[in-house]
């Protein structure tokens, strides 16, 4: 491979920041619209657009952002998994306490 073709493989750190800046204007359009009550109305995940900064519509998808739509939604997630985290703590150290150096795998699965 030439070194052209080589650099062609990765992400630029500007590819990178137009990808995140494309992500937080998808976002954006998803509450605007929920706000608007017509986010979902009939579509999927991936039916929706909006006006780009020259004032262009663009295509929108959520998918695999659904977590970021509502500050709401967001914090159920980080609650959930501070939850799941001291449960799996809670257990390790049940388990050093009574079995010292043996584990229970499936006591530790069962607490995630």
């Amino acid at each position: 491979l030439s070194d052209d073709e080589r650099e062609d493989l990765f992400l630029s750190h500007r590819d990178i920041a137009d990808i995140r800046r494309s992500i937080r204007r998808t976002i954006k359009a998803a509450r605007r619209s929920r706000n608007a009550a017509t986010a979902r109305a009939g579509g999927g995940a991936c039916e929706g657009s909006y006006k780009d900064d020259n004032g262009e519509e663009e295509e929108s998808c959520l998918r695999g952002l659904e977590q970021f739509e509502s500050s709401r939604i967001l914090e159920e997630r980080r609650v959930r998994r501070d939850r799941c985290l001291a449960a799996v703590r809670d257990e390790q150290r049940r388990q050093r306490e009574l079995l010292g150096a043996r584990r229970d795998e499936e006591a530790l699965a069962e607490a995630s």
